[in-house]
């Protein structure tokens, strides 16, 4: 099974120490994203993958003691991140739980 190549499309906010491009670099010495302390929840990052691609597993990572109560997965397809998920934005945006969002969103080309 190989890594995919994405960038980060989306960040609904981040911690500045901890910001969402941190993700764009896969190395040992990458922070990752952080959302900041006390944010309104849900909490979303968004990841355009750079090609289409089949998902069969993700894996998050996640502090020892910060872990999400809640994780939403939603996969997406069309030109652009705000096209793939933004209905099921609105939708989600409704309900205030203490959720993190990780929309996955492919480009044809």
């Amino acid at each position: 099974m190989s890594k995919l190549s994405f960038t980060i499309a989306y960040a609904s906010g981040e911690d500045i120490e901890y910001p969402a491009r941190e993700l764009n670099t896969h190395s040992p010495h990458t922070r990752g994203w952080q959302s900041a302390r006390f944010c309104e929840f849900p909490q979303e990052i968004g990841l355009a993958l750079t090609r289409p691609a089949r998902l069969t597993q993700v894996q998050l990572l996640s502090h020892q003691s910060k872990i999400a109560t809640r994780i939403e997965l939603y996969v997406g397809d069309g030109p652009s991140y705000e096209q793939a998920v933004g209905a099921k934005r609105d939708r989600r945006r409704r309900d205030r739980t203490a959720t993190t969002t990780i929309a996955i969103t492919a480009q044809r080309e």
